[in-house]
């Protein structure tokens, strides 16, 4: 579909995210993948039971306004957060899901290229998100698609991005 220096976009499609529940930990910044493995979050969040749908297998990071981010996973509304985790309630909301393949640095590097994603949202047809939105983004590290690199290393990320 679109190919950047060492990354190809390999499918863009409009969805719906469903109202779901992110539990997880808040960072001011980047979140600390190492942290969340080495203190079993995934683990806690799971034992919860009711994923989201649009979780899809995966562990995720979501993207906020003002450097607000987190790092867990989607679970139905109404889910508790497990002590010492965060909750944030997600609306239905519109999005594009871009699945981008590639090394893992390049893969990223990808997704935070606003100029590129948000040409592909043109093509679409579809408006330009706005600045003002809480809720910008959020990356879905699937298994396998992200975790099982294929022969040449190359693995997919899914990247959405909130429309609204």
């Amino acid at each position: 579909m679109e190919k950047t220096d060492n990354t190809k976009i390999i499918r863009c499609e409009l969805i719906t995210v469903p109202k779901a529940r992110f539990i997880g930990k808040h960072f001011d910044g980047y979140p600390n993948w190492g942290e969340a493995w080495a203190n079993g979050w995934f683990d806690k969040i799971e034992a919860m039971g009711a994923q989201s749908p649009i979780n899809d297998g995966s562990y995720c990071i979501l993207y906020g306004k003002d450097n607000n981010h987190w790092i867990g996973e989607f679970m139905e509304p109404g889910v508790p957060a497990p002590e010492g985790l965060d909750a944030v309630d997600i609306p239905e909301s519109k999005a594009v899901l871009f699945y981008i393949k590639g090394q893992q640095g390049d893969c990223y590097k990808t997704a935070y290229n606003t100029e590129v994603l948000n040409s592909l949202i043109a093509k679409l047809g579809l408006p330009i998100p706005g600045e003002e939105r809480i809720l910008k983004s959020f990356e879905r590290d699937n298994c396998p698609r992200f975790t099982d690199p294929d022969e040449d290393g190359n693995l997919i990320l899914d990247y959405i991005v909130f429309l609204d």
